[in-house]
């Protein structure tokens, strides 16, 4: 008899270890439903359901409920970030917290957390960048270069030991950079275009190239071609740069 109670209480002892794991949330891959880049939260579905036992030692499965105002993780440090565009559909990875983070959400820093609940749904951030197999980058990521790039590999930012690549593929925007000593930008083509005051700019260049060009010219006869047809040739690019 003592034998059969200490059995029971062995079961007992694992069935409520079980029902807590149960309820203990790590991690699962989930979607995103929703995305407000105003706060950077999203509605995110799991994409792994739970199988809940019945008494009579059968099984069903059921959806996780949809979990509201998820933080979006991004890569962020040092006053500089790495966004994305983040669109319905996208994966993720939900990660659950240990405890409760809302209080710390709302305020930052160092604090008790307002609820005792542990690893719970409610406490889901989402991680960025999960994906099925089918779904694996192609072409292949590079193995020896830090990449920037579409998912196609179409348009790439490439960061290694050899320098900074930028390959625009297919696009028709270029490459636009700006700064305070002044703008310019790249055109798919690789023409290069001035962003601020090019016609002033590049009307004195031309102006001079001209000026130039006629003291080459004596009596109507150039002293020697092929300076005056360099120079002729810069003007005509030059001319072609303005807007």
């Amino acid at each position: 008899m003592q034998e059969g109670r200490q059995g029971d209480l062995v079961e007992l002892v694992r069935e409520s270890i079980r029902a807590a794991m149960i309820e203990t949330h790590t991690a699962l891959p989930g979607r995103i439903e929703t995305y407000d880049a105003a706060t950077q939260t999203a509605t995110v579905i799991a994409e792994i359901q739970r199988e809940i036992k019945r008494d009579d030692g059968t099984t069903f499965s059921r959806s996780v409920p949809t979990l509201l105002e998820v933080p979006v993780l991004f890569t962020r440090a040092g006053g500089f970030s790495i966004t994305f565009p983040v669109a319905a559909g996208d994966k993720c990875l939900i990660v659950f917290a240990e405890r409760d983070i809302s209080g710390w959400r709302s305020i930052g820093g160092e604090s008790l957390p307002p609820s005792a609940r542990r690893h719970a749904y409610a406490d889901g951030v989402a991680i960025l960048g999960l994906w099925p197999s089918k779904n694996a980058l192609s072409p292949a990521p590079s193995s020896s270069a830090l990449e920037i790039r579409s998912d196609d590999g179409d348009i790439v930012i490439e960061v290694s030991a050899d320098g900074v690549s930028i390959d625009t593929g297919s696009g028709t925007s270029g490459v636009t950079l700006d700064s305070p000593a002044g703008p310019f930008e790249v055109t798919s083509l690789g023409r290069i275009n001035l962003t601020r005051g090019p016609n002033e700019l590049l009307g004195t260049i031309s102006a001079a190239l001209t000026a130039i060009a006629a003291i080459t010219v004596a009596g109507g006869t150039p002293i020697d071609p092929t300076p005056l047809a360099n120079i002729n040739a810069i003007k005509v690019l030059i001319d072609a740069m303005r807007t």
